[in-house]
């Protein structure tokens, strides 16, 4: 596995060519001091994805961890745990066979005024196969399109509501 040598305070490794990195060798509950912190936002503006796995984290731990990325925008669509506005709780039974809330592909709230930089999750219990979240990387799709259907794009707007 190929690692990024750009962050020296811990380990960054590419998961594609595209986006993602999973990083080891930190404990976001211990509460980094500022310069890993200042590299793990630059890991974040580098790969716009960061699989930082085996961390205990407390619901009040999650919320600092999350504030010190930057403000939360609100959340006017599911309800938050007591305690905290910025943290919803997720519950997929294994028998639950419905469709959930934004299990296509979507930006989360994306539709705010000022929606969200960042959506940060949490595994409390992850199963063996499946449970899992993939993203996509509008930048990368945007480069990729041909210089005519840029000049096409370059001047529209687009309206995103969240509205049914």
């Amino acid at each position: 596995m190929l690692r990024d040598s750009n962050f020296p305070r811990f380990d960054v490794f590419p998961i594609t060519g595209a986006l993602g990195a999973e990083v080891r060798g930190i404990d976001l509950a211990a509460g980094p001091d500022e310069a890993t912190f200042e590299d793990l936002r630059r890991a974040l503006h580098v790969y716009h994805v960061l699989a930082v796995r085996e961390q205990n984290l407390s619901p009040e731990t999650f919320h600092v961890v999350a504030r010190r990325f930057g403000p939360f925008s609100g959340n006017p669509v599911h309800q938050p745990i007591d305690g905290f506005e910025d943290i919803v709780r997720f519950i997929r039974e294994p028998d639950d066979t419905g469709k959930v809330i934004g299990e296509e592909w979507h930006m989360d709230l994306a539709w705010l005024d000022k929606p969200p930089g960042i959506t940060m999750l949490y595994g409390e219990v992850v199963p063996p196969v499946g449970g899992d979240t993939c993203f996509s990387s509008l930048e990368r799709a945007y480069e990729s399109l041909s210089p005519r259907m840029v000049a096409l794009l370059e001047g529209l707007t687009a309206i995103h509501s969240g509205r049914g």
